[in-house]
Formats: C-alpha cells, sequence, structure tokens
C-alpha cells in the first residue's frame, strides 16, 4: 500500500485524512498491511507526513520493504506507538519520525537503511525506541545527516549482521545515535563500525558519547 495524502481508500492507497481520522478517535488500534487481494510488490511507501495525539497505535506490516520517503516528514505520535515491520527492509530516505511519550519499533527480516536525500532522524522524548535486523543496520554515507536521538527513553538495536555509521559526505553533517538516560542495549551479530565521511568537513560519526570527526 502507498498511504497517500487525502481521504478514502483509493485502489491500493490508504489516505492519510484517513489513517488520522481513525487514530485521532482514540478507541482502536489500527494495521496496514500489505496481505490482501491486490497484485503488487508488497511495499508500503509512507510518502505524506502523519501525526496524531492519541493513545492508538499504528502498525505498518509489509511484505517486503515500508519505505519512507518524499514528504514523509512530520510523522508524529504523542502518545501512540508506532511499529514497523518489514519482511524485507525498512528504509529511511527522507523525513523525520518523532514520539513524545509513545514507544517507536521498526524491525526487517534484513536490513533498516539510514540513506536519506535530506537531514533525516527519529526522535524520542519520553518513549523508547528499538530497531531488529534479520541482517545489517547501516545509517549515513550520504550528503545529510541521519540520526536517532532520545531524551529519556533507551535504544534497542539487534542485528544478526553488523551495526554499520558511516560519515557524511557533505560539511557540517553527523550520524549519530544518541541515547537516552535509560539503560540501552546493542546486541550486534557482526561488526560495529563507525566510519568518518570520505570528504568534507567538520562531519560527525557518534554513538552515545562516542564521536568522530573529519577535519
Amino acid at each position: 500500500y502507498t498511504p497517500s495524502a487525502g481521504a478514502g481508500f483509493i485502489g491500493t492507497q490508504v489516505g492519510t485524512d484517513t489513517l488520522k481520522s481513525v487514530l485521532d478517535g482514540g478507541t482502536v488500534d489500527v494495521t496496514v498491511t500489505t496481505s490482501s487481494s491486490f497484485t503488487g510488490n508488497g511495499d508500503i511507501k509512507m510518502t505524506p507526513g502523519l501525526f496524531w495525539d492519541t493513545e492508538s497505535s499504528l502498525t505498518l506490516i509489509a511484505d517486503r520493504d515500508i519505505r519512507f520517503e518524499d514528504g514523509a516528514g512530520g510523522t508524529t505520535t504523542e502518545k501512540g506507538d508506532f511499529i514497523v515491520q518489514a519482511a524485507r527492509d525498512v528504509l529511511f530516505l527522507q523525513g523525520d519520525i518523532q514520539a513524545n511519550e509513545a514507544n517507536l519499533s521498526f524491525s526487517a527480516g534484513r536490513d533498516i537503511r539510514f540513506s536519506p536525500s535530506s537531514d533525516t532522524t527519529i526522535i524520542s522524548n519520553q518513549g523508547n525506541v528499538s530497531f531488529f535486523a534479520g541482517r545489517d543496520m547501516v545509517i549515513g554515507g550520504t550528503a545529510f545527516s541521519a540520526a536517532v536521538e532520545l531524551q529519556f527513553g533507551a535504544v534497542t538495536v539487534q542485528t544478526a549482521g553488523s551495526l554499520l555509521l558511516n560519515g557524511a559526505t557533505a560539511n557540517d553533517k553527523r550520524v549519530a545515535i544518541n541515547v537516552g538516560e535509560a539503560p540501552s542495549s546493542f546486541t550486534i551479530g557482526g561488526d560495529l563500525r563507525l566510519r568518518g565521511g570520505t570528504s568534507g568537513v567538520n562531519t560527525s560519526v557518534q554513538i552515545g558519547a562516542t564521536s568522530q570527526a573529519n577535519s
């Protein structure tokens, strides 16, 4: 499915106005899944932003990839958990995801990748953020910042393969996982690598208080 701006369900598109209306009701949890009679690759593409402030949760389940793409900036939940489950890859290509009291969870049968075409951040104030990858989790390596930022919650990263943070290729950009005050957990089946950007100045790569900078 491709959630699209506007109301209603059109073909294999789910309007974000419809999702927002149901979530804002605060009485039911919502699941969007690619398991249906429609033909297609089984991808979910989040293209417009989405905001809700109730405790209703939103779950996305894809038979292949889940992609956060152009215009997805501004996806924000105040209290309702946001759960993302892809049989193959979860791809962060553009747009921030923000949570206040809610928890965020991203699971991929294969890879979780931050390869943004604009500065992209996952931000959590009081909630927890979890990443589960059947293979690798890769952050950065483009000309833009890519970061996970927590204030009070915990970060959980679990990969069967490697966790790779690659520095940006442009000036004044950062690639980071900044943990919150709660104890965080990293379980890495392969390599843990932090690599500075191949070009650019004043770039940084960081997990917690450990940083590496280009100059």
